[in-house]
Parts: C-alpha cells; sequence; structure tokens
C-alpha cells in the first residue's frame, strides 16, 4: 500500500502521457472499474464522459451501467455477482465521489477492491460534502488524498500511482 500523500506529489511531478500504463502491463491498457452514482441520465451521462476522457489517456474503462441483470426475482443477487466479477477484472478502481453523499453501491465496491489489493483512486468536482467539512472517513482513508479534481488529474494521478506500484513491486522481488 503506498503512503499518503505520495500519489499527489507525485501527480503534480508527471508530466502528461510522460508514463505510459500499458508498459506496466506488458502492453495492455490498464483496466479501470468507474464505480459511482448511475441512476439519471445526468449521472449516466457523467460517467460516459469519464470514460471517454480516460480512454483518450491510454485506459481502458468499465462501467457498472453497462451491465445489464436479468428481469427477475434474482436481479439483485445477478448484478452483485456481475459487479464483482468486473471489480476481478479490473486493474484500477475509481471512485466517483460527487453527489450530496458518496454513493452506497460504490461504497462497497470499494470497500472490495481495497480488499483485494486493487490500487483505488476518486475523482470529486463537487463542493459538498457528507459529514462535518469532509467526506466520510472510511472513504477518505482508504483513498489516502488519492481524490482528483478533474479527468486529467485523475488520469496523471493513476499513471504515477501505477508507476510506484510497479517500481515498489519490482523492487520487493529482487
Amino acid at each position: 500500500m503506498m503512503p499518503s500523500g505520495v500519489i499527489t506529489l507525485f501527480a503534480g511531478a508527471v508530466p502528461r502521457n510522460a508514463f505510459d500504463a500499458s508498459d506496466v502491463f506488458g502492453g495492455m491498457r490498464p483496466r479501470i472499474y468507474f464505480a459511482g452514482p448511475l441512476f439519471c441520465r445526468a449521472e449516466r451521462d457523467y460517467n460516459e464522459r469519464a470514460r471517454s476522457e480516460l480512454e483518450a489517456e491510454g485506459y481502458e474503462v468499465f462501467l457498472p451501467q453497462d451491465i445489464v441483470p436479468p428481469a427477475g426475482d434474482d436481479m439483485h443477487v445477478a448484478l452483485f455477482e456481475a459487479d464483482m466479477e468486473e471489480l476481478h477484472r479490473c486493474d484500477v478502481f475509481v471512485y466517483n465521489l460527487d453527489g450530496r453523499v458518496p454513493d452506497e453501491g460504490a461504497a462497497v465496491e470499494l470497500g472490495y477492491a481495497y480488499a483485494a489489493g486493487i490500487p483505488c483512486f476518486a475523482i470529486k468536482t463537487d463542493l459538498r460534502v457528507s459529514e462535518m467539512g469532509g467526506d466520510n472517513a472510511m472513504i477518505t482513508g482508504i483513498l489516502r488524498g488519492r481524490t482528483a479534481g478533474s479527468f486529467g488529474e485523475l488520469a496523471a494521478m493513476i499513471r504515477a500511482g501505477l508507476a510506484l506500484e510497479t517500481i515498489n513491486t519490482r523492487c520487493s522481488d529482487s
């Protein structure tokens, strides 16, 4: 796990596109699981914009809104299982923290991603906070300062984080 603040410091120092994220994954584009609210047209449109912006930076992006669960009594179980399968396939987890309160489903996904050792980041462009001048401490504790204010900043933060994790992995393997 990376120490608090390291990514934020690197993000400002790493020029855009200075690090090709695909190098970390043997030429493949790192896969981002982009979690957040998705229950109205505006939220889904924002998520699509996030996908477009991040894919332009060289990432593959999965949106949970792409899952179409079967109708019926087991719909919630099928949706949960599909989400978990997609989380296992991702290299990076991104939490959209915009909104009056963090999305509950995305909070579960964040906890799962963190427990699975998946690097976790967030984007927040919304000035509102959910608790006494800040966001939920359990969420910000997992993120450890890895919250960006724009898609460009997020892409740079992820690049720097992947580079640092790769360096740390290579050093611990030697």
